[in-house]
């Protein structure tokens, strides 16, 4: 980044420390989490769930003309926050914080199926509460991406469910993850029909330019191996019109996936020496979500984790979140180590119950 102009010592060198520092730094704090029980990540991950989204009902409550104005709907606007600099703020940097609720969803839901005690009710219908109202600013901010992730936060939750009721076998099993499959290949690839809602941002349906780019920066990014922002590749929008990304006078300039977003700013090396180190997480992380869910012991704590990991999965496959979302960005690499270290500890545990 300093040898191509795009970061300067003077003027971005907090920028420097924080990309070289605090990604290994929170990974370092998240696999020496694993002292602590599960119970104790997942107050951690309510916590900011819970702040995040006051934070954009704040938003919302400035930004409305009158306050109270609860219908107003905001599909491309910037709006207003309560402290920071600047006050005003993108519409998609701001609608990613509501979503942390909104996945909570399955998760209260199930528990509410399961508790027994008053204690625990009372905290699966706060969680409840907590994601209508992050449902209702996702509604607000007209976002779309928060609704995939709770479609992917609910699966397992479904799945137990199931399981308690004594419906779930093997043929069921393949004919859910068959439909599930044709359901997402029919709306985010085939895109056989488009959802219109007037002015607001569901007005382009389910379709999304971003696997465009995303495939355009794929076939066109060995004309650019180091990096320093210099790809230039076409792609279309929704529309059938013609796009193109390039470093200045383009349709864009990032590509709103984090591993790709890295990879036109430093190139391929250091994508290479991430994904080295993320990839062993992810893949033991999602064999102990598979492992209680396939032996019957699904809980809220588990519920919680998967909602998180599919959070930061959608986050980091379709938002820039190295330039919209720096305070997640870093944080997310502490959850993925502590739910990895915490989630494999646990496989052969008992599932811990109590918050």
């Amino acid at each position: 980044m300093q040898h191509w102009g795009v970061w300067a010592w003077q003027s971005d060198r907090a920028d420097i420390v924080n990309a070289l520092f605090l990604p290994v730094l929170c990974l370092w704090a998240g696999l020496h989490a694993v002292r602590f029980d599960r119970a104790w990540l997942v107050r951690i991950l309510l916590a900011y769930s819970l702040g995040s989204l006051i934070f954009v009902l704040i938003a919302l409550a400035v930004s409305r003309s009158p306050w109270w104005n609860v219908g107003q709907l905001f599909p491309s606007n910037n709006l207003f926050v309560p402290w920071g600099h600047p006050r005003l703020i993108n519409v998609r940097s701001i609608e990613q914080n509501a979503v942390p609720a909104l996945a909570l969803l399955p998760a209260s839901l199930f528990e509410l199926i399961q508790a027994r005690h008053g204690r625990r009710r009372l905290l699966s219908v706060l969680s409840l509460l907590a994601a209508v109202l992050g449902g209702y600013a996702l509604w607000s901010l007209q976002g779309r991406l928060g609704w995939l992730i709770l479609v992917l936060a609910s699966m397992p939750s479904l799945a137990a469910a199931l399981q308690l009721r004594g419906v779930w076998n093997a043929g069921v099993k393949k004919i859910a993850c068959t439909m599930f499959a044709a359901l997402f290949i029919l709306l985010i690839v085939l895109r056989p029909w488009r959802v219109s809602l007037g002015s607001v941002g569901w007005s382009q349906g389910f379709c999304d330019e971003r696997l465009s780019l995303h495939a355009a920066i794929l076939r066109h990014g060995y004309t650019s191996p180091w990096g320093g922002r210099l790809l230039v590749a076409p792609y279309h929008l929704c529309d059938g019109s013609s796009a193109i990304l390039a470093p200045s006078g383009g349709t864009v300039t990032m590509a709103h996936n984090v591993v790709l977003d890295i990879f036109l700013d430093v190139g391929l090396l250091p994508v290479l020496l991430l994904l080295a180190g993320i990839f062993p997480l992810l893949m033991g992380l999602v064999r102990s979500f598979w492992l209680p869910l396939s032996r019957g012991q699904w809980t809220w704590l588990l519920s919680v984790g998967w909602a998180w990991f599919a959070f930061i999965f959608c986050e980091w496959a379709f938002q820039p979140l190295l330039y919209s979302d720096g305070i997640l960005y870093y944080f997310s690499y502490f959850v993925i180590a502590a739910l990895a270290v915490m989630s494999r500890r646990s496989v052969d545990e008992p599932a811990r119950v109590p918050l």
